[in-house]
């Protein structure tokens, strides 16, 4: 499969599966609460979420955005489901970003999410490489499951300006 298409599937691939998030009906609130913060001992983050809207393709993502957003269209902390927060592991001119070393983490370590005056505890489950086209770590569960997103550096090619794979923390609600 030459580049072009490859890029062409996973485009078609991103529609669907956001077609599937806003269709289960577990989209966020239009904007994601300005009190909602994410803290992440092991990676030394403690940062405030802001949001990350679909544009009708995919989510609208600052290239400069320094801190973490929610990615529109997944589940969100009042309602359950699979909350999806993305930051960007490298900026545009390849500085650190707030998830540089997102792929660090490992199981049993805690993620702190403050929301609405209320603190709940996740513990990582699975820290894993996915394609960059896999949307299935985006899909929605039952229950309560909070995934972290960012680009994976170690697949970044200078070439074609791209990464080809994402880093995926899973974490578990436990408190």
């Amino acid at each position: 499969m030459t580049h072009t298409a490859a890029h062409a599937t996973a485009r078609r691939l991103l529609i669907l599966a956001v077609a599937l998030l806003v269709l289960t009906g577990l989209a966020a609130p239009a904007a994601a609460s300005p009190e909602t913060r994410i803290s992440i001992p092991a990676l030394n983050v403690d940062a405030a979420v802001g949001r990350f809207p679909l544009n009708g393709v995919s989510w609208t993502i600052d290239p400069w955005f320094t801190g973490l957003g929610h990615l529109q269209g997944t589940g969100w902390f009042d309602r359950g489901g699979n909350i999806a927060v993305g930051g960007h592991s490298y900026m545009p001119d390849r500085t650190p970003g707030i998830f540089v070393a997102l792929h660090t983490l490992r199981p049993g370590d805690i993620v702190t999410v403050s929301y609405s005056g209320e603190t709940r505890q996740y513990t990582v489950a699975d820290v894993r490489s996915v394609a960059v086209n896999d949307l299935s770590v985006l899909y929605p569960v039952s229950g309560e499951r909070l995934t972290l997103i960012t680009c994976d550096g170690a697949s970044y090619d200078p070439n074609s300006n791209l990464y080809h794979r994402r880093v995926i923390v899973v974490a578990e609600r436990t408190g």
